[in-house]
């Protein structure tokens, strides 16, 4: 169970429960062990409602976790490569990304080589910095190949199952120019 609002809920039935039964439990007529076993009784249904909002907590995000990838470290002028940023569980778009020359232009998760020589990428993310050396050579670039399905947001190296069944192939540079990204588990 998921809860939009965990805090309110935990509110509302601290104060709407728990007096409620307390009341109801004070004022009946039972006897001794009867009165005890409706306690104990109630007192699980309260943590039983509780207990979705208490355990299924999400953790924060600890951006020491994350993790830059690249997808081509060393490209010739002209060509594009991408990057990710993920913990491995999940992607992260709130990110800033610079250069230390102008050896390759930035945008979002793309980087394209404008000029050769030895460029640092440098990645921002909730106050922590990941860099990553990128060579770009001069001379023709060589194409990878890789598989993507029409519809995904993904491309993939390999023709492992999460390629899908309807994976084309493609040149990285077309994948990355249409928009979409590296798969986390490929590029690894």
């Amino acid at each position: 169970m998921k809860l939009k609002n965990e805090p309110v809920f935990i509110a509302a039935t601290l104060c709407l429960f728990f007096p409620i039964g307390l009341f109801f439990l004070l004022r009946s007529e039972l006897k001794g062990k009867s009165k005890c076993f409706i306690g104990i009784c109630g007192g699980m249904i309260f943590l039983a409602l509780l207990s979705p909002a208490l355990l299924n907590r999400p953790k924060p995000v600890d951006p020491a976790d994350f993790h830059l990838i690249v997808t081509r470290p060393t490209l010739s002028v002209g060509q594009s490569g991408g990057f990710i940023i993920t913990n491995g569980k999940e992607y992260y778009t709130d990110f800033t990304a610079e250069t230390e020359n102008n050896l390759i232009k930035v945008h979002n998760n793309l980087y394209t080589a404008v000029q050769p020589g030895i460029c640092t990428l440098k990645v921002t993310f909730e106050d922590e910095v990941r860099t990553v050396t990128l060579e770009v050579a001069d001379g023709p670039g060589t194409d990878t190949l890789v598989l993507t399905s029409p519809s995904g947001e993904r491309y993939h190296l390999t023709t492992a199952k999460h390629a899908g069944k309807r994976a084309v192939e493609m040149t990285e540079e077309e994948a990355l120019r249409s928009g979409k990204s590296p798969c986390k588990t490929c590029y690894q």
